[in-house]
């Protein structure tokens, strides 16, 4: 059975490809095209929304690629049910006093559904999601039993089992390197 690797990428993430010039970095741009062309890298509604706000260039181009390849999933009547089952354990899930958008309970939620939902796409294939986020675990040791303590998206990917890497962690996954 050959696994197909799908990433579902944090606003973090996309503006850390966002500050690399795109006519220097032509490897990392052009590979990151390559896998939202074979339909492996994805994001949420609500991602491009934060983008939209703080990051110009990486949101014309995230457009553009979403025009293309319909990279952004919408809130789904999934998402809404497990964002409120969620946080009625994990305080810190959904920060109800914000008034900014804030995609981390959509992201982990679409991440949810699409492993919930997991089907074979071809006979033989089978789809591993990651979630790519440039937030990190605390150095402190965490008592995952404890609510409280569960705060970051690497937090709640332990609690609910679900891969995560950042940007390089994703390059190197795809095995890509590059020499002058």
């Amino acid at each position: 059975m050959t696994i197909k690797t799908i990433y579902i990428v944090d606003t973090d993430s996309l503006a850390k490809l966002g500050k690399l010039h795109e006519n220097i970095f032509v490897p990392i741009w052009g590979g990151v095209e390559s896998i939202i062309i074979e339909g492996r890298l994805i994001t949420h509604y609500k991602v491009m929304k934060e983008i939209e706000k703080k990051y110009d260039k990486i949101y014309n181009w995230l457009n553009e690629m979403e025009k293309r390849y319909s990279i952004a999933y919408p809130i789904s009547p999934f998402q809404v049910k497990k964002i409120g089952e969620i946080h009625q354990t994990y305080m810190h899930f959904v920060d109800s006093e914000s008034e900014k958008e804030n995609a981390d309970p959509y992201l982990i939620t679409q991440a949810l559904e699409l492993i919930e939902n997991k089907q074979k796409t071809i006979a033989d294939q089978e789809n591993e999601y990651y979630i790519v986020t440039e937030e990190r675990v605390g150095t402190e040791r965490k008592n995952y039993d404890n609510p409280e303590e569960v705060t970051r998206i690497p937090d709640f990917c332990h609690v609910f089992g679900i891969k995560h890497t950042n940007f390089w962690g994703m390059m190197e996954k795809e095995g890509w390197k590059w020499t002058k």
